[in-house]
């Protein structure tokens, strides 16, 4: 009859109507994409520009001395060390690993920097890639109220997580005439 002509119409229609709002949905996406909001301040003006990005991994830089200095002094100085958060990491994984990384930490105290590089952690990669960016110079920001090309800070943050985080390694860092492996 006509009404289930018009039931089948409006079945279609809200099916159609899914499509559009997530059009390249699968279980890829559903697993390995997150989001990040992209800020970006103009210096001038102060007025902030901001994106949402969809990402499936992050590719983390690895800083080198003078950036681990700059974060160690912004990020270490200012936090209080909680009592006790030593001895609780390492509750959940035994003193068999707790001795294992003070050893570690002793062999790489006693080797020479020059021999091993900074001892880099992932919080340190992490906190260079959301530290803040400044614009300046040849990567100056292009103002939308200025209407000219601006010195700016980016900063950015996670929106959502994804279920499984990528996350990559930006081991080779290329100069001006040759590009070299990060060891550290």
């Amino acid at each position: 009859g006509p009404s289930d002509g018009h039931k089948k119409a409006r079945v279609l229609s809200a099916a159609s109507r899914r499509r559009k709002e997530q059009p390249y949905r699968s279980v890829i996406s559903d697993i390995f994409n997150g989001s990040i909001l992209s800020l970006v301040q103009c210096l001038t003006c102060d007025r902030v520009s901001t994106t949402v990005e969809t990402f499936q991994d992050l590719s983390l830089p690895i800083p080198g001395k003078e950036d681990l200095a700059k974060l160690h002094s912004a990020i270490y100085q200012n936090v209080p060390a909680k009592p006790g958060a030593c001895g609780d990491s390492y509750a959940a994984q035994g003193w068999l690993a707790f001795i294992v990384e003070y050893i570690r930490r002793f062999v790489v105290s006693c080797t020479p920097s020059w021999f091993w590089g900074p001892v880099v952690t992932l919080e340190d990669c992490l906190a260079a890639f959301f530290a803040a960016d400044e614009l300046k110079g040849d990567n100056m920001y292009s103002c939308e109220r200025c209407k000219k090309l601006r010195n700016g800070v980016k900063y950015c943050k996670v929106l959502r997580l994804p279920e499984i985080l990528c996350i990559h390694l930006k081991r080779f860092r290329h100069e001006v005439m040759y590009s070299f492996k990060i060891s550290s």
